[in-house]
């Protein structure tokens, strides 16, 4: 999903919408901003960083700026919608992710609650189209969205799956 904004307009609720739809549909997603060549030289720093701040929540978009009159910056929007196809259909191996995410869960555990600590057994990749992780855990009822979002940064560090939403489902497992 290419999501192309004018420089002008910034970026709009009407936007944001169209982001969080081709989440929720899990698709692969380039932010665009066209007629950057508007954006006088001395406002681009300042224009980026409003840019990052509206799309905060969304900082694993990539976010790239074109002029379609000068042909500025067209050939990078199909190049990194070819990557992002790819790391979106991409399969880590079981042990890479256990690998990658244990020591993470090691580092940071997630937190107890009611005084049950909740251990984190391992994890794997489902085979769908979009990347899909599986955690079997002792109370998956328990995990916080907090910790789910730190479990999304990790593999988005460590794997490549820029521009692609996260999917992970918490399975039941002794432990």
């Amino acid at each position: 999903c290419i999501v192309m904004i004018d420089s002008k307009n910034k970026i709009k609720s009407q936007d944001i919408n169209i982001i969080k739809l081709a989440i929720k549909y899990k698709k692969g997603i380039i932010i665009v901003i066209n007629k950057f060549d508007l954006i006088k030289k001395n406002n681009i720093k300042l224009y980026k960083k409003e840019i990052s701040i509206q799309i905060k929540k969304f900082n694993y978009i990539p976010v790239l700026y074109t002029s379609v009159i000068k042909k500025q910056g067209i050939y990078q929007v199909i190049e990194k919608a070819l990557e992002i196809y790819n790391n979106k259909n991409q399969k880590i191996s079981t042990n890479k992710i256990n690998n990658i995410l244990l020591k993470s869960i090691n580092k940071q555990p997630p937190s107890a609650i009611n005084g049950k600590n909740i251990k984190i057994k391992y994890a794997t990749q489902l085979s769908i189209s979009s990347p899909t992780f599986i955690l079997f855990c002792n109370f998956p009822e328990y995990i916080q969205n907090s910790y789910k979002n730190y479990i999304k940064n990790q593999l988005r560090k460590n794997f490549t799956l820029i521009g692609v939403p996260i999917s992970l489902i918490f399975r039941k497992k002794k432990c």
